[in-house]
């Protein structure tokens, strides 16, 4: 059955169930036609240059106090503003200031 028919069969008392729970199914059904309609978060738009040095400037701080660190931890400690790209990307561009292994 489509999904459509599953909703129209349990909004139907006439039509038996067989022994199914069609309720709970249709409930489901349209649980999920609603997170479809949902509208999407608001991308954010890029950071500008000062952002991206502030970022470089914090990830330094840190790393010159903690020592060499997973990026996993570095990502977690050190927070990303907003705009910004991911951390490998900021290590990759500055590989004269960062090393990666």
């Amino acid at each position: 059955l489509t999904p459509l028919a599953r909703i129209r069969r349990a909004n139907n008392p006439q039509q038996k169930s067989r022994g199914r729970k069609v309720p709970q199914v249709a409930q489901k059904l349209r649980q999920r036609s609603l997170r479809k309609q949902r509208p999407c978060r608001a991308k954010v738009p890029p950071a500008g240059p000062d952002a991206v040095a502030k970022y470089t400037k914090d990830l330094t701080a840190y790393l010159k106090k903690a020592g060499p660190t997973s990026l996993a931890v570095l990502g977690d400690k050190v927070k990303r503003p907003a705009g910004v790209t991911k951390i490998k990307t900021i290590l990759e561009s500055n590989e004269e200031t960062f090393v990666v292994k």
